[in-house]
């Protein structure tokens, strides 16, 4: 019960540290991983056009 009953004490500052964690770290690393991923695939399809 006591989750709940402490649920929106809580919720500003976990919200905070979770919105700070997603928009300086998480989102740039999958940003980069996205960007090499597909300048991997649009290498890959042009190799394959040229053949």
């Amino acid at each position: 019960m006591e989750p709940l009953v402490n649920f929106f004490y809580k919720w500003p500052r976990n919200f905070a540290i979770s919105l700070a964690v997603e928009i300086l770290i998480a989102q740039p690393i999958a940003r980069r991983v996205m960007l090499g991923l597909h300048k991997y695939r649009d290498a890959r399809r042009e190799v394959a056009v040229s053949n």
